[in-house]
């Protein structure tokens, strides 16, 4: 197995941080692991020596053919250089470069990610039976109207009733992290609402996410 690493910031906050995973998994079965800049940086290092042409090494590349041969000794110092920095947000600041500081943000944006979800399925009245068709349509691109799109993609957007996916606003309470899913009880029947907040509650347990 050779890992790769790549920067991953979630929509919720302003962390930046390292992922791992295997290059050669496809990118529906990878899974990506948290790592500190360091292990990043030696990581990016046995990947440049294993496939140099499949890394970010820009400054390596662009030097001239003499340098090359004297700087390819010892290519962790400038990996060193060009590898991103990761950065913690003011809300998780005091949690420090650790495993749990990558477990509490993915967490959050996930929860972001189904609540939003949860909201376009009940406020558009979508049924499992709706989103089985969704999930069983082909995910190979097509050009429909001169867009680039999938079938999957155009089934979703058929079920956007009343309002698609990118409609749901929301914003992260801090410090709590609880999501708030904003303007839904303005425009959606009262019913529908309590019905959402009520699938969320079960999902994520009271508080978790609010939707006003």
């Amino acid at each position: 197995m050779l890992d790769y690493v790549q920067v991953w910031s979630p929509d919720t906050c302003g962390c930046i941080v390292h992922q791992a995973g295997d290059q050669d998994a496809a990118d529906t079965s990878r899974v990506m692991r948290y790592v500190t800049y360091e292990e990043a940086v030696e990581i990016h290092v046995r990947h440049f020596w294993a496939r140099p042409e499949s890394t970010n090494y820009k400054v390596w590349w662009s030097m001239p053919r003499k340098s090359k041969s004297g700087r390819l000794k010892s290519p962790k110092r400038i990996i060193a250089l060009v590898q991103p920095h990761p950065r913690l947000c003011p809300a998780h600041l005091a949690l420090g470069y650790t495993g749990e500081m990558y477990e509490t943000v993915r967490e959050l944006n996930t929860r972001k990610n189904i609540a939003c979800y949860l909201a376009w399925v009940i406020g558009n009245d979508i049924s499992e039976e709706d989103q089985l068709w969704v999930r069983l349509g082909s995910t190979k691109p097509i050009l429909i109207a001169g867009r680039v799109t999938t079938e999957q993609a155009e089934r979703q957007a058929s079920l956007s009733r009343v309002f698609p996916p990118g409609a749901v606003q929301w914003v992260v309470e801090q410090p709590s992290g609880a999501v708030w899913l904003e303007y839904l009880r303005d425009w959606l029947p009262q019913e529908q609402a309590d019905a959402i907040q009520g699938r969320c509650d079960r999902e994520f347990g009271p508080g978790r996410v609010v939707v006003v």
